[in-house]
C-alpha cells in the first residue's frame, strides 16, 4: 500500500476535501513534530537503560574478577602449604 493512503487512512482531516483542494501543511508539520518528540524520548529513554544495563554488566563483571582472583589465590595458598 502506497504511504499517501496510510496518510489518508491515518490522518484523513489533513488531506483534501470536497472543499479544501490542498494539504493541511500545518496540521502534517504538527503531526510530524509530534512523532519526532515522541521518537526523542523514546530514544532517551532507551539510551538511559543502555547506560544502566552498561554499568551493571560492568559491575558483574568486576565482581568475577574479584572471584577469579580470590580462587586463584586460594589455589596458589594450599600447594604452598
Amino acid at each position: 500500500m502506497p504511504i499517501s493512503f496510510r496518510i489518508v487512512s491515518i490522518y484523513a482531516d489533513l488531506v483534501a476535501t470536497k472543499d479544501r483542494k490542498t494539504l493541511d501543511t500545518m496540521g502534517i508539520v504538527a503531526a510530524l513534530t509530534k512523532v519526532v518528540q515522541q521518537q526523542q524520548e523514546t530514544d532517551q529513554q532507551q539510551h538511559t537503560a543502555i547506560l544502566e544495563l552498561s554499568a551493571e554488566v560492568h559491575s558483574y563483571k568486576s565482581r568475577l574478577l574479584g572471584f577469579e582472583s580470590s580462587s586463584l589465590n586460594s589455589k596458589s595458598d594450599k600447594r604452598e602449604t
